[in-house]
């Protein structure tokens, strides 16, 4: 018989590691868990500006994504690329088409850009980049920044 799901994900290890392993279930030995390398800060040459702005973002202010989340990355920022350039053809020509027997309908690519955002959400929520995703995944969680980290950083911004 297959086990029930009561609809609990399951706590990543590293979440379980630092909550002290409450369900005392076997962890993998530390020993054997690799470290993954981290992610290019070099965006791919074929994004557009709103895809490598984007990219750039969250390699750079994501230290939780890895090599090995790049494709999901790329594909996310390809998207947002994507729906920049509908959204410039739906500003252009306007919400509301008119068709050539006269009748009024919405842009076609309005379809096209929820759908997109749908799945640049769902690419987000695997890579971790809200708040709740990141806890799911045990990335870690906000925090303010102690005034001597936020004067640590400034000095280096000024170097």
């Amino acid at each position: 018989m297959m086990p029930t799901n009561n609809g609990n994900k399951a706590l990543p290890v590293e979440r379980k590691r630092a909550l002290g392993n409450p369900g005392h279930q076997k962890l993998p030995k530390l020993a054997a868990v690799s470290v993954l390398p981290v992610a290019s800060l070099d965006a791919p040459a074929h994004l557009g500006d709103v895809g490598r702005a984007a990219y750039l973002h969250v390699v750079s202010t994501c230290p939780w994504v890895g090599a090995s989340d790049v494709f999901s990355l790329v594909k996310m920022c390809e998207m947002l690329d994507e729906v920049a350039v509908w959204q410039r053809d739906i500003e252009a020509r306007g919400m509301v088409l008119e068709t050539p027997n006269g009748t009024l309908q919405a842009h076609p690519l309005i379809a096209h850009v929820r759908d997109a955002r749908k799945q640049i959400f769902a690419l987000a929520s695997l890579l971790g980049l809200s708040p709740s995703d990141r806890g799911r995944i045990g990335a870690g969680e906000v925090q303010a920044k102690s005034k001597l980290q936020a004067l640590i950083d400034a000095e280096k911004r000024s170097k």
